[in-house]
């Protein structure tokens, strides 16, 4: 399952709608992902300490980022 389609379900979901009707969340998905996309300073050290990046050279921030822009690109 695409990440845009599972947040846009989980999106449905919360919303109380019929899970049926996710479709018309994906703008709402994309939007949500799209705000993700610059992590906050908790997510870039967490990412930098679990991959052994060095902390403050950005590899954490540039690997966050990469991940969001892959789920507002899949294709299928």
């Amino acid at each position: 399952m695409k990440m845009v389609e599972k947040v846009a379900r989980a999106i449905c979901v919360s919303m109380e709608s019929e899970p049926t009707n996710w479709l018309i969340y994906q703008d709402e998905a994309k939007a949500a992902i799209e705000a993700m996309r610059e992590p906050s300073k908790a997510v870039e050290e967490a990412i930098d300490k679990c991959c052994s990046f060095k902390p403050g050279a950005g590899d954490g921030k540039r690997a966050w980022e990469a991940a969001v822009d892959a789920a507002m690109e899949e294709r299928g």
